[in-house]
This record gives C-alpha cells, structure tokens and sequence, in this order.
C-alpha cells in the first residue's frame, strides 16, 4: 500500500504542482507546453512513474490518459488518491463512448474528464478553475 505523503511542498513554495500522465510522447509534451507557463508540470510516461512521483513530490491535481499498456487511468487515479488524498483527479482518452459511459457513472463527481483532441483554451479553463475552488 502506498503512503500518504502529507508534505504541503506546493503551498509553501507557492508552486502549484500537475502530474501529467500519458505513454505517448506528444500527448505529454503537448500537455506540459500547454500549462507549464503557470504551473509546475510533472511529466511521466507510466502509471509506475506516476506513483513514483507521487511519493516523492506534493501534487495537486493529475491528469492522465485512460488507456495506458501497465495501468488504466482509473486505476492509477484511485492509487494516486491514497497517496494524496485531496489530488484534484483528471482523466483524458481519445474514446469518446468511454467516458461518456465513464461520465454517467461518475455520480460522485470524482473525476474531471476530457475528450483527446482537446480545445486549449478550455482544457486550460478547466484546468485553473479547479485548482483556485481548492485553493491552490
């Protein structure tokens, strides 16, 4: 079982962290350039290095693809919510009948999704809008 990391690294540097999760290479990249301007954007390629990081820095909100070859981005996500409870949880895919059955399921509202291509300027939206409702 993972630990709960309980550093609060982000709010003391004034730094609010992403971990942007995603296998292919130009999905991470486009993503980090994307929101690297006003965030602090850790890029991995695997769920493993996810939760490697996770462990090893504060993070505040993770955006990760949904089909990924060593983990589902749902899986990834709950692991990453023991780890960081309060991580705002983002989840993007390129099938769109996956998380529109995924959105109708989500009647906790614990996830945030986005459909592959993405439009910047509202993915930036989303983005920022709910860092500043948690207070990051």
């Amino acid at each position: 079982m993972p630990q709960v990391v309980e550093s609060n690294e982000a709010v003391e540097s004034n730094v609010t962290r992403i971990l942007v999760v995603d296998d292919e290479a130009n999905v991470l990249s486009s993503l980090t350039r994307l929101l690297s301007r006003r965030f602090d954007i850790l890029p991995v390629k695997s769920g493993k290095e996810a939760i490697d990081a996770a462990l090893s820095f504060d993070i505040a909100m993770v955006i990760t693809d949904y089909h990924m070859p060593d983990i589902n981005g749902i899986t990834l996500l709950e692991t990453l919510s023991s780890i960081h409870p309060n991580v705002i949880k983002v989840l993007i895919s390129g099938d769109h009948y996956r998380l529109s059955q995924l959105e109708r399921l989500n009647c906790y509202k614990r996830y945030l999704f986005f459909t592959k291509p993405w439009v910047n300027d509202h993915l930036r939206f989303l983005v920022a809008s709910q860092l500043e409702s948690y207070g990051c």
